[in-house]
């Protein structure tokens, strides 16, 4: 008995507290991925058959990573989220965390995010003392090279980013317009019933949305120095003059292209928006 718990440990011994096993298909696809892994635990999730395992890894304490794939029930993969230690960050991230306003919260859970055919992320989970004195946490994204994609605050529950196939006319407008890009999130927007792709041009962020295969809108991050000079004489000329710019954002449609800015004074917002002449424009 000693002798064949031995070795069990020493292969990809298979386990799941409620009895499920993947398709076989699936079983051989995690380990021809991850032949190394131990202590695998399956389950069904979002409609993807979930693989929950070990990997060594000697920079972390007890000398493994705890990892999570989700494969298709074909066998095909599509996320991989693995914890690593700080010190198996990229230099660029770890260089924009202690520049960031979290630098000297407590570090809880390194990750690193691997997905089909988007951005590899990088989450860092820290805890501390927000602004007004309460205990937070913050879980905050990053690609290798640094730049911050998405900040959550206090999150209840744990996200799961799974990629989302796109139709092929999108990535085709999207190879085509932008042929840098990187994909870093899809999603749906809700309220105008539209796909939503993230995308990084380099280092510029955009939000590229779409109807079905149709290119509707582009939603570009900006900075209030990019505004021209007709646009901010706008402003300068409107009861807002005294209002501080918090965002700016440039929006490109089929008809129409403008400047979208938010300004805010003593906690109230508003959201103005010109054209490049200095044009109010009806959102």
């Amino acid at each position: 008995m000693l002798g064949l718990l031995a070795a069990c440990a020493a292969t990809s011994c298979e386990s799941d507290d409620d009895g499920y096993k993947a398709p076989e298909a699936v079983q051989k696809a995690l380990l021809a991925r991850y032949p190394d892994a131990t202590r695998i635990n399956w389950k069904q999730q979002n409609g993807y058959e979930k693989a929950d395992f070990e990997r060594p890894d000697s920079q972390l304490p007890g000398g493994y990573s705890d990892c999570s794939a989700w494969f298709d029930g074909s066998g095909d993969w599509y996320m991989t989220e693995s914890e690593i230690a700080v010190g198996a960050l990229p230099q660029a991230v770890r260089a924009a965390f202690n520049a960031s306003e979290y630098a000297a919260w407590r570090i809880e859970e390194v990750e690193r995010i691997e997905r089909k055919g988007m951005e590899t992320l990088y989450s860092i989970e820290a805890e501390g003392r927000s602004a007004t004195g309460a205990e937070s946490d913050v879980e905050l994204y990053y690609t290798a090279d640094g730049i911050l994609v998405r900040t959550v605050v206090d999150r209840d529950d744990d996200e799961v980013l799974l990629p989302e196939a796109l139709p092929e006319a999108v990535r085709s407008y999207i190879a085509a317009n932008y042929p840098n890009a990187r994909i870093v999130e899809i999603g749906h927007d809700q309220t105008l019933g539209l796909l939503e792709v993230e995308i990084l041009d380099g280092r510029t962020e955009r939000e590229l949305y779409f109807a079905g295969s149709e290119w509707v809108r582009t939603v570009t991050d900006m900075q209030p120095a990019d505004l021209p000079a007709a646009v901010r004489e706008a402003i300068a000329a409107s009861e807002y003059a005294a209002w501080t710019i918090d965002d700016v954002d440039f929006v490109e449609e089929p008809t129409r292209s403008y400047w979208r800015i938010e300004v805010e004074s003593g906690g109230r917002e508003m959201r103005l928006a010109y054209d490049n002449a200095g044009n109010p424009v009806k959102q």
